[in-house]
């Protein structure tokens, strides 16, 4: 089975509109994880090679903060 990681920090809308398209195509041929952070992604990733890889461009960076203490 393939598999899909989804990184979006909106875990929730996220989730109901895969919901949604499972509702609308049960036989999908792909196994979906979500992920909020890029820590999170980063680690599924290294543990699982997925096939695919969908992103929000606004995703939390880890390192946000560290600049301004620089």
């Amino acid at each position: 089975m393939k598999t899909v990681l989804v990184a979006d920090e909106e875990r929730d809308t996220m989730q109901m509109q895969l919901n949604e398209l499972y509702l609308e195509l049960p036989e999908l041929p792909f196994k979906l994880k979500i992920v909020t952070n890029v820590d999170d992604a980063i680690h599924e990733f290294s543990r699982i090679p997925y096939e695919l890889i969908l992103s929000c461009e606004f995703l939390p960076d880890p390192m946000a903060g560290m600049l301004a203490h620089v």
